[in-house]
């Protein structure tokens, strides 16, 4: 084991203006040395003992003697500031002072004494996950020294030590440089070129004035994470090289991509790696905590920010917490596409209509007017930011339901349909769904031989429980409620058309929500098309299909197409609706979302804080469309991290609003308190996230109903948390009962695909544990079960397989690992060959 600063500065021959000798002073001020640790360039490290308090220290000597005053100004600021460093992975800066010697005054350093080997021997054969959770507490440290100001321009592996509990401490501060520029505050003159060759970034290399900015520390910690991954550098060549021909390797050469030297890092963890390594610094992470967030999002099987979130994608890693899309896309898609049901007529007043089917359709709409009546101002592009009791509305209307016996089967189930998916969008699908199965009850008694109104209805009535369904997030049930629906040929009358529409557009959400985003974007085409050439450019039918396909191909990543969509559609909609009309301002959330992933955060900004104030001008500040955009710009605000306290007090307050006004049950209400707490969670801010996270387990539990994905997602929110800060023991507490309700459950079952993804994060419990072979047992079981309820093409059947392989690594069985890398590799090229 080696002790701290073996290693110091570059390595290279002592500085001549330190004195070499066989012996070492007594005392360098009131320290008693104990013997040298180490020395280089920049001078000498001693072993020491401090009187008061008792301690051995780590005293650096400083090979530069005659202090200018300048350079003692210098000296001074840096013991004031990187003594206010306290961190637990961060080697504590105790005090300094100067030491008389023959040639002058000679500053010295008063450091923590870490007995620990350099990161690279410490953790060279560690586990993967163990590498990537010592990355982020190295991140997290680095972050914290940049928001006290210093920037520390020479990480390496040299320069972390691992202790023997496997605890980072990062050494050396003594080449950093505060991140203000003013007049005495640079601890190194700027243009100084200070560093160890191999990690330093190329503006750093250049002496180039922004050299302190944080991202070169960024820069640094990719390399550290690509050796310590994959056991070479990114530019081998480096260490031989001049600076000037360094630079020219930096400036023309694109380092290998880290999956070509280390296989198991393909996917994100590749993409976190190269995006820290980015050559230009606005291509890297604006902060080591980006980095360090991304790689704790990667090690809880979370979407990363380091690429756009698709539909695919996200999916693909399956849930965030809950099993929601985005709000944007939850708008558009479910809000939209359904169209906001209490206030629509339901397609039963068409002007045009000519044959039977509408002519009874509009003697239908005359019965169920009055519903229409008492449920408008209900309506989110109606109420125009009035206050309204919706639930006293539709209370009001459920009881007028039940009182009227001699209302038609069919009017009933219409009468039921709108005000089931009204109870459902508030959260209540129990009633929603209890309503819709009265309204079924109904038909059967009346003993109808089916005519076509009643066919309708009936329809009707499957499509709204398809609706409830994907609100609840079981989209294969819903699909398969949708099947007969979407079969056949294209009705001929208006009224069949409009339902076959609206069908389809709910089987795009819940093939969305699957991860089947190629063929729900080319449903979302054909349906466009379908309803452009029967309906018109301007049809709400219309508008709204092109704005679902603008939005898949967002969430699909073709941030290009989805703003020339977005550009396209847009003036079709001011012609159809005013640029202030609902579906016009909730184009405009989702094209300003199209901006983040197009690189312009800051006018992803901008513009979502102009339809936030559109909308609450139009609508009112808490009006239900104005808080999902509101949501929507909290979102982009957390994905700067300098922004994070305010991402957090508008989520809260959005929480708050939803809580008010919907209830805590509400669908929106729980979904926005998942995003919270995960955002609280990447602060750091554990303890809130927590209790949060409790919170909404009790709301949860006191809901009626059986365990469903949504109502498990708490918990396991919960317990990734847990796991993230290594309570393990209460993880496991958390995670066991939870596994095991998912399996029992009606609406989950072993093969769900949630209930997957809770196998996956019992087994890295397990792991962590060290119970790698329970671990590796309860993988292949899910990875077997997902291939044959999934397939093997699906992604979290692919996910399953690689923590199988890491499994079977970990436990020394390359017969296990060569035949589930077989497996692995059967299940990319079946994904690869169903997305072409």
């Amino acid at each position: 084991m080696l002790d701290h600063h073996r290693r110091i500065a570059m390595d290279a021959s002592p500085s001549p203006a330190m004195p070499i000798a066989e012996s070492h002073p007594d005392y360098i001020g009131p320290y008693r040395i104990l013997g040298l640790l180490g020395e280089g360039a920049m001078g000498r490290v001693y072993r020491a003992e401090q009187d008061s308090p008792h301690r051995e220290v780590a005293l650096k000597l400083s090979g530069t003697a005659a202090l200018s005053a300048e350079a003692r100004r210098r000296f001074e600021r840096e013991i004031e500031l990187l003594g206010a460093l306290e961190h637990p992975d961060i080697a504590r800066l105790y005090g300094g002072g100067l030491y008389q010697t023959a040639l002058g005054e000679m500053p010295y350093l008063v450091m923590e004494l870490v007995r620990g080997q350099p990161l690279g021997e410490a953790a060279r054969d560690w586990p993967l996950r163990r590498k990537l959770e010592l990355l982020v507490r190295l991140a997290r440290a680095v972050h914290y020294a940049h928001t006290r100001g210093v920037v520390h321009r020479d990480l390496k592996p040299a320069n972390v030590l691992v202790t023997a509990e496997g605890t980072p401490k990062v050494l050396d501060f003594g080449l950093a440089r505060a991140r203000d520029d003013g007049e005495g505050s640079q601890l190194t003159r700027a243009g100084e070129i200070l560093g160890t060759l191999p990690y330093m970034a190329w503006e750093q290399l250049a002496g180039e004035p922004g050299q302190a900015d944080p991202r070169v520390d960024v820069y640094a910690l990719g390399v550290i994470a690509y050796e310590l991954l994959s056991g070479v550098r990114p530019h081998p060549e480096l260490p031989g090289h001049s600076i000037a021909a360094a630079l020219e390797v930096l400036r023309s050469e694109t380092p290998q991509p880290l999956a070509q030297r280390a296989p198991a890092c393909r996917g994100d963890l590749n993409t976190i790696v190269m995006k820290a390594l980015a050559r230009e610094p606005g291509q890297r992470y604006e902060s080591a905590l980006g980095l360090a967030s991304d790689l704790e999002r990667y090690l809880a099987g979370q979407p990363i920010e380091a690429r756009p979130p698709t539909v695919g994608y996200v999916l693909g890693l399956f849930v965030r917490r809950h099993r929601a899309l985005a709000a944007a896309m939850a708008v558009a898609l479910l809000a939209l596409v359904a169209g906001v049901v209490v206030s629509t007529r339901y397609g039963l007043a068409e002007a045009r209509a000519r044959d039977a089917a509408e002519r009874r359709a509009a003697q239908l709409d005359a019965s169920t007017r009055f519903l229409e009546d008492m449920l408008t101002s209900a309506d989110p592009e109606n109420a125009q930011g009035r206050e309204v009791t919706v639930k006293q509305l539709l209370e009001a209307a459920r009881i007028n339901l039940d009182g009227d016996a001699g209302m038609a089967p069919a009017v009933r189930a219409l009468a039921a349909r709108a005000i089931g998916m009204s109870y459902a969008q508030l959260g209540d699908t129990a009633t929603g769904l209890r309503l819709l199965d009265q309204a079924d009850a109904a038909f059967k008694a009346a003993e109808h031989e089916g005519s076509a109104d009643d066919l309708y209805s009936r329809q009707k009535l499957s499509l709204t429980r398809a609706q409830i369904l994907v609100v609840m997030g079981e989209y294969q049930q819903s699909l398969d409620l949708l099947a007969p629906l979407i079969a056949g040929p294209v009705p001929a009358d208006e009224l069949g058309l409009r339902q076959r529409l609206e069908a389809e557009q709910v089987a795009l959400v819940a093939n969305g929500n699957l991860g089947y985003s190629k063929q729900a974007l080319e449903m979302g085409r054909i349906t466009a098309a379908l309803a452009q050439a029967r309906l018109g450019a301007t049809d709400k039918a219309t508008l709204v299909s092109r704005l679902n396909v603008a939005t898949m191909l967002y969430y699909m990543g073709q941030v290009q197409d989805a703003q020339a969509a977005f550009a396209a559609l847009m003036p079709d909609l001011d012609a159809g609706y005013g640029k202030n009309h609902p579906f016009t301002l909730i184009a405009r959330q989702n094209q300003a979302n199209t901006l983040r992933d197009a690189g312009d955060l800051e006018g992803a900004i901008a513009a979502l804080r102009g339809v936030v104030a559109d909308m609450g001008r139009v609508l009112g500040e808490n009006h239900y469309t104005t808080l999902s955009a509101r949501l929507s710009l909290g979102r982009a605000l957390a994905a700067s991290p300098e922004r994070l306290a305010e991402a957090e007090t508008v989520i809260a307050a959005v929480y708050e609003q939803y809580r008010l006004q919907r209830g805590e049950q509400a669908h929106t209400t729980l979904m926005t308190a998942s995003t919270l707490a995960q955002l609280l969670t990447d602060r750091g801010e554990y303890a809130k996230a927590e209790r949060l996270y409790r919170e909404q387990i009790a709301v949860r539990e006191r809901m009626s109903g059986g365990d469903s994905a949504d109502r498990l997602s708490p918990q396991h929110g919960l317990a990734q948390l847990l796991l993230k800060t290594r309570r393990l023991s209460e993880a496991e507490a958390v995670m066991g009962p939870l596994l095991a309700r998912a399996l029992a459950s009606e609406q989950m079952g072993a093969a769900h695909p949630t209930s997957l993804a809770y196998q996956q994060t019992q087994a890295e419990i397990l792991l962590a544990q060290g119970e790698t072979a329970a671990a590796r047992a309860l993988l292949d079981r899910a990875a077997v079960s997902a291939e044959q309820a999934l397939g093997l093409a699906h992604a979290r059947t692919g996910k399953l397989l690689e923590k199988l392989v890491a499994a079977d690594t970990a436990l020394g069985r390359e017969d296990l690992a060569d035949a589930d890398r077989a497996r692995l590799q059967q299940a990319r090229k079946a994904a690869a060959e169903k997305q072409k």
